[in-house]
């Protein structure tokens, strides 16, 4: 998929192949960093408090659209944000475990896998629907591209903490054993 796409963008003039080598090479290296150091991160992230975790994730996302403040980055930055206070709250709250369901993958764990794609996918597309028609009445609104920066971050909300609360709600995964300690 990975050489699919990448042929594509150079098919189509989206982007020259350096562009694509680039790409690469810094997903190897966010990879590499990941192995060497996501053991650690995982573990200084479980010590600390969730707000701790969302103010590092807040300024994180404020960093990258200061650092390009162009309207492109609205929704990456928004997404960011809402992928890390999902992470945070499922991690506190939900205890999601990505293991598989209902005790392996039998009928009943395929069916639990299909049911949590459909349901997550279904609300992503539903969410992405719903909020089209208020975007498009907004488009020429001053705060516009702060309703882009609130809709990605609301989607990656949903997807990291709010599906998989359905998911536990509806009896589709089991509860992890890794939770945040209390802190206040």
């Amino acid at each position: 998929m990975c050489l699919l796409i990448a042929f594509s963008r150079v098919y189509l003039g989206a982007h020259f192949p350096t562009d694509i080598l680039g790409g690469w090479i810094a997903g190897a290296a966010i990879l590499c960093a990941y192995f060497l150091a996501g053991g650690w991160i995982e573990n200084a992230l479980a010590d600390r408090s969730p707000r701790a975790g969302l103010i590092a994730a807040a300024t994180l996302a404020f960093a990258m659209i200061l650092y390009r403040p162009s309207p492109e980055m609205l929704a990456p930055a928004g997404a960011f944000l809402g992928m890390a206070a999902g992470f945070h709250l499922c991690r506190r709250y939900v205890g999601l475990t990505a293991q598989a369901p209902l005790g392996g993958i039998g009928l009943a764990g395929r069916f639990a896998l299909f049911a949590r794609f459909a349901i997550g996918a279904a609300g992503t597309a539903g969410l992405f629907a719903l909020s089209e028609g208020p975007m498009a009445a907004l488009g020429g609104a001053e705060n516009y591209q702060l309703f882009v920066f609130m809709r990605f971050a609301l989607i990656a909300l949903w997807i990291f903490a709010g599906a998989p609360w359905v998911f536990r709600a509806a009896r589709l995964s089991e509860a992890s054993a890794i939770h945040y300690q209390e802190h206040d």
